[in-house]
């Protein structure tokens, strides 16, 4: 009788651990995922199912897909509005999220500076960062300005934060500069994202 007990009690307290890792999982999701709605947009939630499918962990696996109401080009976000990517696959179960970093990712951004603003393009750079370029000379650019999106005919809704001005490249002769922006996050920390759909 006292060896029941007693492997009850190991039992008991391997499952008690067991649960305290699966209540951080669910937080550490739950704070990534966030809580804001947009108008007319649907918000589908989806896990990421698998360590990154590519060496240079810019695409994730995600447990959703057109059985659940995404689609192409859908984008994803974490912390309420950070635009972390674009789904790039599709099939009925899953799908792939390739992040802003894959050098394959482009999509018009702006920036707002001294009450004026404009609109460059988005480019994954090296698998591993992002930069803004095709912005012109006269937008006072400095470090910690933000990069939102533009809205993309129902697809992308505008204002989504992208990332920050970190460093600025100009050329002599060139009518426009380039930024590489800094993110809000680390890619490897993403488990759990939220997709935004044009209802």
């Amino acid at each position: 009788m006292p060896n029941n007990v007693a492997d009850q009690l190991r039992r008991l307290t391997a499952e008690n651990h067991r649960l305290q890792a699966e209540l951080k999982d669910l937080e550490d999701i739950k704070k990534q995922v966030g809580i804001i709605t947009y108008a007319n947009y649907q918000r589908i939630d989806a896990r990421v199912v698998a360590e990154p499918i590519d060496t240079f962990r810019s695409q994730y696996l995600v447990n959703k897909g057109t059985r659940d109401g995404l689609i192409l080009g859908a984008p994803a976000v974490i912390l309420d509005s950070v635009l972390v990517g674009f789904i790039s696959d599709l099939n009925e179960t899953s799908a792939i999220l390739q992040l802003t970093t894959h050098p394959a990712t482009t999509f018009p951004g702006k920036i707002t500076a001294d009450e004026k603003s404009t609109q460059g393009i988005i480019n994954g750079h090296s698998y591993t960062s992002i930069e803004m370029t095709t912005v012109p000379r006269d937008i006072p650019l400095i470090p910690g300005l933000a990069v939102t999106t533009v809205a993309q005919d129902q697809i992308v809704p505008g204002g989504l934060l992208i990332g920050t001005i970190d460093t600025i490249k100009t050329e002599a002769h060139d009518p426009y500069q380039q930024a590489r922006l800094s993110l809000p996050y680390d890619k490897i920390d993403i488990k759990a994202v939220s997709f935004l759909v044009a209802l």
